[in-house]
């Protein structure tokens, strides 16, 4: 089995021409993505925070599907403290199928 890095995911998609990446994609929502990647039998889990002009910096659970090229948002988006996204980004990754 591979053992996904954020940058893996990053050159993945990029390859099967993702836009999700592009640094005018990431600053128009301000994103940052967390370096933690979260892997076992529930999926491929890591954090990702966004911060609007009026509200605060907040945080989302982000699920990477390798067979699409894809990444689903886990939870509402923007929604979650840093350590709420960290928490249900384990727990789906070591959730069984």
């Amino acid at each position: 089995m591979k053992t996904y890095t954020i940058g893996m995911i990053q050159s993945e998609m990029t390859d099967a021409g993702s836009h999700w990446w592009d640094s005018d994609s990431l600053y128009f929502f301000r994103c940052r993505v967390g370096e933690k990647v979260y892997q076992g039998p529930g999926g491929i889990y890591f954090v990702t925070s966004e911060k609007s002009p009026w509200d605060s910096r907040k945080h989302s659970c982000r699920q990477y599907i390798p067979s699409d090229k894809k990444i689903a948002t886990i939870g509402e988006f923007c929604s979650m403290t840093r350590s709420g996204a960290h928490k249900l980004a384990k727990k789906m990754a070591d959730a069984s199928l």
